[in-house]
């Protein structure tokens, strides 16, 4: 499923709320990351959520 965003936070820098959760830590595929790697997102998980 592809959710689409539709709230974001009113700052400078765009930040997208997650349409699942809320959350403001969106990296959407056009950001440069690989988003569709498993031991990125993990990683990043640990370092923000942990």
């Amino acid at each position: 499923m592809v959710a689409k965003i539709e709230e974001w936070i009113d700052d400078s820098a765009g930040t997208a709320l997650c349409p699942e959760c809320g959350i403001d830590s969106v990296i959407g595929s056009a950001s440069g990351y690989p988003v569709d790697d498993r031991d990125f997102l993990e990683a990043m998980h640990e370092l923000w959520f942990s």
